[in-house]
């Protein structure tokens, strides 16, 4: 922090490997104070700017928290996390008396995949509509859970950034 070597947000979180990420406002602040620029509005804008291009990628990965990481780690992070994190997804939802089967996972990620497909990044309120249209999930907490196993099987991850709501696009 004291003598920042990176000129490029991309080059933080590739040296950091992963990168707490819950709040937006402070994962920005996070990566702005270790890059070269004094200008820390022009590293948050550089930080979105590779967000938003899929250098860096957001995911719910390290004990089922925002992290962000450089796309090149996402598939080797996420399988280093899988099986504790299907296991916390399970604890939750079978806590919430929502146990959705492996067909009800695999509906959940095809129709993600439909909505989402062609580059698109859509917000966590328009895949709870679809979900709920399809009758896989009842409420907008089984739509986050559902969503949340279709991240954790690498299918989606955090879209581009909107102040309004959470967004998801495909990796």
């Amino acid at each position: 922090l004291l003598s920042p070597q990176f000129g490029y947000p991309t080059g933080v979180v590739e040296w950091m490997g992963a990168l707490q990420a819950q709040d937006y406002a402070m994962m920005r602040l996070a990566v702005a104070v270790r890059m070269k620029t004094a200008a820390r509005h022009k590293a948050a804008q550089m930080l979105t700017e590779a967000f938003n291009q899929g250098q860096i990628i957001r995911m719910h990965t390290l004990r089922m928290t925002w992290q962000l990481m450089p796309r090149n780690l996402v598939l080797p992070i996420l399988e280093l996390c899988t099986i504790r994190n299907m296991r916390t997804l399970r604890g939750w939802t079978n806590y919430f008396g929502f146990d959705p089967d492996d067909d009800t996972l695999q509906n959940t990620n095809t129709i993600i995949n439909e909505c989402l497909c062609g580059g698109k990044s859509l917000s966590l309120g328009t895949l709870t509509d679809a979900l709920q249209k399809a009758h896989l999930a009842a409420n907008r907490q089984q739509a986050r859970y559902l969503i949340h196993y279709a991240e954790t099987s690498g299918l989606v991850c955090n879209g581009n950034h909107s102040e309004k709501d959470i967004t998801y696009a495909l990796p």
